[in-house]
């Protein structure tokens, strides 16, 4: 995209939210999939103002699944949002409002994971206790067995945070992930061998192995 339709882009949307605010959810919703779908780097006051804005209703969602992505497209922009303290207290209340309706809808537990997306928009866990927190929340709203996805996910999010320390538990979601056939990408592999050597998680040695193999190859072989 050109200067002109970027800009032209942009001034349409600042208009938008000054004529129409951010009571629809729906179109609040779409409005950060485009942005997202386009991979441009918006302006950054621009992309600030409508996340403070869509911070303030995210917890009055009527679909989780609806919050869940809304978050995941603003964290794809989260380099250009520089949200204040306040924001990110009010980020971090919405979530634990939405993780409370867990229990009305089941289906949206795998997106509600996904609510980790907060760590790329500044939220994190300030102490271990709060580290703790996230892990036993991700884990209390699994249905069953962690997937490689949410251990990909989950437990990669978690190591990226200075505060916490994996439980015997966790370790072992990492040993079980390795182990099994669902290790299909280059990425897959590469994360587990992070979470590995990060949290000093023994692999056998084959284990280990293909996982190198697969990280450097950029996945399984036919």
């Amino acid at each position: 995209m050109g200067p002109y339709f970027t800009s032209h882009v942009e001034e349409r949307v600042a208009e938008l939210l000054d004529k129409e605010g951010f009571h629809n959810e729906n179109d609040i919703g779409q409005l950060w999939y485009g942005l997202a779908l386009c991979k441009y780097k918006w302006d950054s006051a621009l992309l600030t103002r409508l996340a403070a804005g869509t911070v303030g209703g995210l917890s009055e969602r009527e679909l989780l699944t609806s919050a869940s992505s809304t978050l995941a497209n603003m964290a794809q922009q989260s380099e250009s949002i520089s949200l204040t303290d306040q924001h990110k207290a009010e980020l971090a209340r919405a979530i634990a409002i939405l993780t409370d309706r867990v229990a009305d809808d089941l289906r949206s537990t795998k997106s509600l994971a996904g609510m980790t997306d907060l760590s790329k928009l500044g939220v994190k866990p300030e102490t271990p206790a709060e580290a703790q927190a996230w892990f036993e929340l991700l884990n209390d709203i699994a249905p069953t067995k962690w997937t490689l996805e949410e251990v990909r996910v989950g437990l990669g999010t978690l190591a990226s945070c200075n505060t916490y320390s994996p439980s015997p538990e966790a370790k072992q979601m990492v040993l079980d992930a390795a182990a099994s056939k669902g290790v299909r990408s280059a990425a897959d592999a590469g994360v587990l061998l992070q979470l590995s050597e990060a949290w000093g998680i023994a692999l056998p040695a084959e284990v280990r192995a293909r996982l190198v193999r697969m990280r450097g190859s950029g996945g399984p072989k036919p």
